[in-house]
């Protein structure tokens, strides 16, 4: 900071009549300044410059570049893993839609096949009507009606076809939507691993529908408190805090126990046989109610 700290002083310097010398102040005050300063904490500052296409420099943009690929590399890959369960599961979709599409198909040829069936009935009865009518005493009145009865069949038949087709196009709709909508399919796999998942590690409790769906309704914080709070039923269940029992069903009102986590969360569990646990609702404070009525209608 432009302080002069130990300076350099010739002996000539130093004599009597040059202490007082405006070049380099008094020797003595300078001492007694830098003896105060090394008394506090020095704050020092070092850098390095390292010149544009020196080794240093070089060296230290190839380990960046490495880092950056290494780094594109892994989400590279993630981004491809998901990319290719998406398109398995689009595939499954998309064939179960074109064997009902196909199902749709097979019963509008049958259709098509019953239309000229009775087209060529109608016509065949048309011409036995008008050799008969040369033949007999019928009047033109009764052979107009019977026309105008295979003329209204005929065009209930051509109805039904056209409903038949726009139904086929309502299925290609629907597979369209179907092709943007995956989230669904994609949150009742996510579901079922979940349930297969809890009656592997767990084979001591039994998580119910009901529980499950509750607790994907809440935040992944009180996803883990819920779990581990089952993990603890699973091992230990003297160790769980009862905050009070309840009873569930309409006829046996069995005893069950409300346990609370994360301040807010609510699990409902009740012992069954074989000295296993099961748990019957997960939710929170907001959805107690609902939890209640729900409780209360068990079997």
């Amino acid at each position: 900071q432009g302080k002069v700290i130990y300076p350099s002083v010739d002996d000539d310097v130093l004599s009597t009549e040059n202490k007082e010398a405006p070049l380099i102040g008094n020797p003595t005050e300078i001492a007694r300044r830098n003896f105060q300063l090394l008394s506090h904490d020095l704050k020092t500052k070092a850098g390095i410059r390292l010149p544009h296409g020196s080794m240093g420099a070089n060296i230290l943009l190839i380990i960046y570049i490495i880092i950056s690929l290494s780094l594109f590399f892994i989400f590279y890959r993630i981004s491809l893993e998901k990319a290719r369960r998406h398109d398995i599961e689009k595939g499954d979709l998309i064939s179960e839609l074109l064997e009902e599409e196909k199902s749709y198909r097979e019963k509008l040829e049958a259709l098509e096949s019953e239309r000229k069936q009775i087209i060529e009935q109608y016509q065949q009865i048309k011409f036995d009507h008008i050799e008969t009518s040369r033949q007999s005493s019928i009047t033109e009145n009764e052979m107009f009606e019977e026309i105008v009865a295979l003329e209204e069949r005929l065009n209930e038949n051509m109805a039904s076809q056209k409903q038949k087709e726009e139904e086929i196009e309502r299925l290609k709709e629907e597979l369209a939507r179907e092709e943007k909508r995956t989230g669904g399919s994609r949150k009742r796999k996510i579901f079922d691993m979940t349930e297969k998942r809890f009656a592997t590690i767990y084979k001591n409790v039994d998580v119910n529908r009901k529980a499950l769906t509750g607790l994907f309704e809440l935040s992944d914080e009180m996803q883990i408190k819920a779990e581990e709070l089952i993990h603890q039923l699973n091992d230990d269940p003297s160790k769980v805090t009862i905050k009070r029992k309840v009873f569930a069903g309409k006829k046996n009102k069995t005893a069950s126990f409300e346990v609370l986590f994360s301040y807010s969360g609510r699990l409902y569990f009740r012992n069954i046989e074989g000295n296993r646990i099961e748990v019957l609702v997960i939710g929170s404070k907001n959805s107690q109610d609902k939890d209640m009525e729900f409780l209360h209608d068990l079997p």
